[in-house]
């Protein structure tokens, strides 16, 4: 299994690691080995959800979205977590990141 291979799943589908085990045919276990360098898979996945929202937020063409169907997109379900999480990565809120596109 090539970790270019895993990655682009994640990319495509930013979902839980039993389901990237799943679908790469692996066992959790390998799967978070593999990630280990990386800071674990659930920081992985987390870290490329934080990046989509980013991409989405400063897109021109979606300013009528909403950051909650932004947030739904990237992923993730709690907007408090993920809104903290995205000031602390990004040192604003995804607000604001709409306001400068």
């Amino acid at each position: 299994m090539q970790m270019k291979m895993v990655r682009r799943l994640i990319k495509q589908n930013l979902s839980s690691a039993d389901w990237i085990a799943k679908h790469v045919h692996v066992s959790r276990t390998k799967l978070y080995k593999l990630f280990e360098g990386l800071g674990g898979v659930a920081s992985y996945v987390h870290e490329r959800r934080l990046r989509k929202a980013l991409l989405a937020l400063g897109d021109q063409n979606a300013r009528h979205r909403s950051i909650y169907d932004v947030l739904l997109d990237a992923g993730d379900t709690s907007d408090a977590a993920f809104a903290r999480a995205f000031r602390t990565r990004y040192g604003m809120p995804g607000g604001t990141c709409v306001r400068q596109a």
